[in-house]
């Protein structure tokens, strides 16, 4: 049997080569990861902060008494009464409060990668709460209950979209 001498600086090559093909294979696996429970959490508080900031321009309005502008606007005047009854009133009631709501519960069940679509499509429990303190329902939005979405990543975050 023959040996092949290698010079100290071949195998530092081929030690360094080796580290490149084997940081690339990381990250390459790294970023076709399912999201981790916090990413798939941030992705869900996300979307109740688009609703959250919905809820505060309305809540605005209505406290700009927008429904009573030109022809009036009964569905705003409508939505203005619900904020009152739902999220409460202020400014010792000539205001509404904007019904905020955030997660109270957030477990990750399992992921799949998506079929014929980007992302993953995943299975978590997930639990609400609001600031409206006569909701009769939050007693059991607030423990949880099974849903499902597609998770996609986009520019270096993860995004919440229906799942089929």
């Amino acid at each position: 049997m023959t040996q092949i001498a290698i010079k100290p600086m071949q195998w530092m090559q081929v030690l360094l080569r080796s580290a490149l093909i084997v940081g690339l294979i990381l990250a390459w696996n790294t970023a076709q990861a399912e999201p981790s429970e916090s990413e798939m959490r941030a992705a869900v508080e996300a979307q109740l902060n688009s609703v959250n900031a919905g809820t505060n321009e309305t809540a605005e309005r209505c406290n700009n008494r927008d429904f009573n502008r030109g022809q009036g606007d009964p569905v705003l005047a409508m939505q203005c009464l619900m904020f009152g009854m739902g999220a409460g009133v202020a400014n010792e009631g000539r205001d509404v409060r904007a019904p905020q709501f955030s997660v109270t519960r957030f477990e990750k069940i399992a992921c799949e990668k998506a079929q014929g679509k980007a992302g993953y499509v995943c299975d978590y429990v997930f639990g609400y709460g609001s600031n409206m303190p006569n909701n009769p329902t939050e007693r059991i939005t607030r423990s949880g209950s099974a849903a499902q979405g597609r998770f996609v990543k986009r520019d270096g975050r993860w995004l919440r979209l229906e799942s089929p």
